[in-house]
């Protein structure tokens, strides 16, 4: 009886997940015909990373939209985003040649405007990669240089994560 319960609660469960994030998909879409192109490679990309885990089709294609967007509007913060959650589906993917050369694409963009929140995230996600491939003086390198690099934005969120994998490796 106890199983039963259990079972009934966990589609339950995964139903109004499933729910939710279709409802924030379907909200997402409405807000794309916005002329300004800056808001809409933000919209495409938040679409991209809803679909990471779901539909890693789709999140490739919307992917590539958000890069495509984020050119046209000449935002190369909002590119590198998007470059980054392109690396995240291929690296979701097993796919870690590419996903590497996405994380290092959008490091550059970052490193070029200056932004560290966003290298913390990609020399993070390299660091993971590399970790998956046994590489671990590569991953402890990238892990030890993302804590550097959180530390001097002052973003304490993104330094317990970084913490966290180096306290896991």
């Amino acid at each position: 009886m106890k199983i039963r319960t259990v079972i009934i609660y966990l589609l339950v469960l995964f139903s109004s997940v499933s729910y939710a994030s279709n409802s924030t998909i379907d909200s997402l879409r409405a807000l794309l015909n916005s002329t300004n192109l800056t808001f809409r490679s933000i919209v495409i990309n938040e679409i991209c990373n809803n679909y990471i885990y779901t539909n890693q089709d789709s999140a490739l294609k919307y992917g590539t939209l958000g890069v495509e967007a984020a050119m046209k509007a000449g935002n190369k913060s909002n590119q590198a985003y998007a470059l980054n959650s392109l690396g995240i589906i291929y690296k979701e993917k097993g796919d870690y040649l590419n996903a590497l050369d996405y994380f290092i694409k959008a490091d550059k963009l970052f490193e070029e405007k200056n932004n560290l929140e966003g290298r913390t995230l990609t020399t993070l996600n390299l660091g993971r990669v590399y970790e998956l491939q046994n590489l671990f003086d590569k991953a402890l390198s990238h892990y030890s240089l993302a804590l550097s690099l959180s530390e001097k934005s002052k973003n304490k969120k993104n330094s317990a994560v970084v913490l966290n994998h180096l306290g896991s490796f």
